[in-house]
Order: structure tokens, then C-alpha cells, then sequence
């Protein structure tokens, strides 16, 4: 009488099968705390692995361990699919104007405005944003650089947050939104 062999690789596979499946009964009862939501975060390996995973128990005739892996695939399958199709247009595809953007945090006591007129001369951007510049610093900076720079805001921000913005363009639209006590979000 021959005895049938198991192949030595079996336990080993369904253990892989188990683990994979408690990883997807973990993100689906316990993604509410950080350490369990890590686990979704591996949805397409899951995904990966069980269609490797698959053929394999197939082949060893583990019908029932087959059906789990499936199950994982599947499951994850439907929960990644949404990532996998951009519906947003590629950002390449649109001509547009060349943007130059400077942004500075003055500190709101600042010595003097030299060194900032020295930058902004050098690099000539098209949008300057200056933070925690105070209002007499503001208006010296507009009168120097107002030829380049025609349009300008100034914003009074919460404590020392102000905020000044120059342009050598006019926004379509422009709104300040800033974080305070009041405004939290």
C-alpha cells in the first residue's frame, strides 16, 4: 500500500492563507484604531499575494482554503478598485502660464526690508505671500515695489499672523482663510 505524501510546502501555505485572512478580518472589524488601520494600507499586496496564493492552493486541492483566498481577493479587490481609475485629468495636459510663487515667514521683528527687496529683486517671482509682516513694513515694501508689483492686499491676522500678498497680475478670485480661536478648521 503506498502512502500518499504531503508535500512539506502545504502548512506553510496555509499559514500564509490564515494570516491573510485575519489581515482582512482585521481591517474590516478594526479599522477604527491607528494600529489595525495600518493594515489597510496593504490592500493591493493582499490583493497581489492572493492571486499568487490562489493557483497554488488550486493545485494542492484546497478547495475550502480557496474559497478564503478568493473571498480576501475579492473583498479587497472591490475596496481598491476606486484608487485604480483617475477620473481626474492629468495636470501635464493643460497649458498653462508658468506660476513663480515666493513665500516668506518675515518674523515680526524684522530690522529692515533690504535683504527682502535684494531676494525679490534677484528672483523676480510673480506672486509674492509675506507672513508675520507688520503693516508699517507693509506699506514701505508696497511703495518699493509697486511698479512690479501693482497689486497688493494686506491682511490683519490673529496676534502676529499677518499676511501681505503682492502681484504682478490681478487674482480672478483671492480669500484669506486663517486658523484662530474662533476658526479652528
Amino acid at each position: 500500500m503506498k502512502r500518499k505524501i504531503k508535500p512539506a510546502i502545504l502548512p506553510f501555505f496555509l499559514h500564509l492563507v490564515a494570516a491573510s485572512f485575519l489581515a482582512s478580518v482585521i481591517v474590516v472589524l478594526f479599522s477604527q484604531w491607528w494600529l489595525f488601520d495600518l493594515f489597510t494600507h496593504f490592500r493591493i499586496q493582499y490583493v497581489l499575494f492572493g492571486f499568487l496564493l490562489l493557483p497554488v492552493v488550486l493545485w494542492l486541492k484546497k478547495y475550502v482554503v480557496a474559497s478564503i483566498v478568493a473571498t480576501a481577493v475579492l473583498f479587497h479587490s472591490v475596496a481598491v478598485w476606486p484608487y485604480l481609475q483617475s477620473n481626474q485629468a492629468i495636470a501635464g495636459d493643460v497649458a498653462a502660464p508658468h506660476l513663480t510663487i515666493m513665500f516668506a515667514n518675515i518674523y515680526y521683528r524684522a530690522p529692515d526690508l533690504t535683504k527682502i527687496e535684494a531676494v525679490i529683486d534677484r528672483h523676480n517671482p510673480d506672486t509674492i505671500i509675506l507672513a508675520e509682516l507688520k503693516k508699517s513694513d507693509f506699506e514701505t515694501l508696497q511703495d518699493q515695489v509697486s511698479d512690479s508689483y501693482p497689486v497688493s492686499h494686506f491682511e490683519e491676522g490673529y496676534g502676529a499672523y499677518d499676511l501681505s500678498f503682492f502681484s504682478k497680475t490681478e487674482p480672478t478670485s483671492f480669500q484669506v482663510i486663517q486658523f484662530t480661536e474662533d476658526n479652528p478648521s
